[in-house]
């Protein structure tokens, strides 16, 4: 009896252990851009959502460097680094930017689906030179496009991606495989040269370069 009442004891104070330890952990956190929700804390979960640029919900824990939130009422997990109330660590994590691009309708007229296949649902229509915001990589042959407070899919066969140019406006401006400065440089472009435009990854441009694609920062360019 008395075994059982110690037991009954060591699993009361566990229980108000945890209580206090999520209670400690409860706070707001802001996206700092568009970023990833895993179901789990690494990169090899996968995507269950995209927490949006200047979304605040509240922190529900943490595990390591991934920090545990709810967004579009599915919960999982953020890399901390792009989230506002925890400082930066020197890893790099060089998946969870999300880049966008701007893509414009080429036929007449496009359902936009709730899911990327034909057998989803209608949401929408874009008309032959509307222009449409992809998130994140394609599905297949289906683009994730922002739909203001939601996100819809379109046939990618359908579109042509809309680029723009940009000036250098730094003496010389390191050109790099990835975005973000622990990135290889792959080149220099100097003062005065332009650049093609086809994605932005938060504070980054992916570019033309040498017939591929490369980042340069978005703060010395205009």
């Amino acid at each position: 009896m008395l075994h059982t009442k110690i037991m009954k004891i060591a699993a009361s104070i566990t229980a108000t252990t945890v209580i206090l330890c999520t209670s400690a952990l409860a706070a707001d956190v802001t996206a700092k851009t568009d970023v990833n929700v895993r179901s789990g804390p690494d990169n090899s979960y996968g995507v269950v959502t995209v927490m949006r640029k200047g979304v605040t919900t509240e922190k529900l824990g943490n595990s390591g460097n991934w920090i545990k939130v709810k967004v579009n009422n599915k919960t999982g997990y953020v890399y901390k680094r792009y989230l506002n109330d925890v400082k930066p660590d020197s890893e790099k994590d060089k998946d969870e930017i999300v880049e966008t691009k701007t893509v414009s309708i080429t036929a007449d007229s496009l359902n936009i689906r709730s899911g990327p296949g034909k057998d989803n649902k209608i949401i929408g229509v874009l008309k032959k030179g509307e222009t449409a915001t992809v998130i994140g990589e394609p599905t297949g042959k289906w683009y994730k496009i922002d739909c203001g407070n939601d996100y819809g899919y379109i046939s990618n066969k359908y579109t042509k991606d809309v680029t723009k140019k940009v000036t250098i406006t730094a003496s010389s401006l390191n050109v790099r495989s990835g975005p973000g400065k622990t990135y290889k440089s792959v080149g220099i472009l100097k003062k005065g040269k332009t650049a093609t435009v086809v994605a932005t990854a938060g504070d980054w441009y992916k570019i033309e370069y040498n017939k591929d694609y490369a980042y340069i920062s978005k703060k010395y360019t205009k």
